[in-house]
């Protein structure tokens, strides 16, 4: 799999941000993907207790949300469906440390786990277990960045944004796909 960075959204860019928006199948489902001109800048599912867009438009409330594909999202749903292995660009609103977190969820290979304690190791913060469970659980484009690939110490599954379910589909798919 090519090697992907994160772009971080400025401040300045937030305030005359565009992001272009589509629901596509997938096989986990529909998936709604959300781009800025930069790149990817969202992955959600439709699930019993959350709707994707609602919680999209809470990340950037301010933004202006066009329905549109475009190259980024499509990217995106090709990499999900296991037609490429690479990722699309990302262009994404988080910290430094939620950045370094899921910088480090980008190097974890397919069909392998981690656990908290591994990242929180990785990023030179090894104390910062909850902290680093925390940045996983923001992780705003969760199907890409690998936060499913990470589980508790004890081997629990541990949670997943969009359900448990999605998540052992994830890893049981990668698993038959990638070894």
């Amino acid at each position: 799999m090519q090697q992907t960075t994160i772009q971080k959204i400025t401040t300045e860019e937030i305030k005359h941000l565009q992001i272009n928006y589509s629901i596509s199948d997938t096989c986990f489902g529909a998936m709604l993907t959300a781009a800025t001109s930069k790149g990817l800048f969202y992955t959600g599912f439709a699930t019993l207790d959350k709707d994707s867009f609602s919680d999209l438009k809470s990340h950037l409330p301010q933004a202006d949300f066009v329905q549109q594909s475009d190259v980024f999202q499509e990217q995106a749903v090709a990499f999900v469906n296991k037609k490429t292995k690479h990722l699309p660009l990302l262009h994404l609103k988080g910290t430094d440390f939620q950045i370094a977190v899921w910088n480090a969820l980008l190097k974890i290979p397919f069909g392998e786990k981690v656990t908290y304690q591994d990242i929180a190791s990785w990023i030179g913060s090894p104390k910062a277990c909850r902290a680093v469970g925390t940045a996983i659980g923001k992780n705003p484009v969760s199907v890409l960045i690998p936060c499913h690939r990470v589980i508790q110490s004890s081997g629990g599954l541990g949670g997943f944004y969009w359900g448990i379910e999605v998540k052992k589909r994830i890893l049981l798919s990668e698993c038959s796909v990638y070894n």
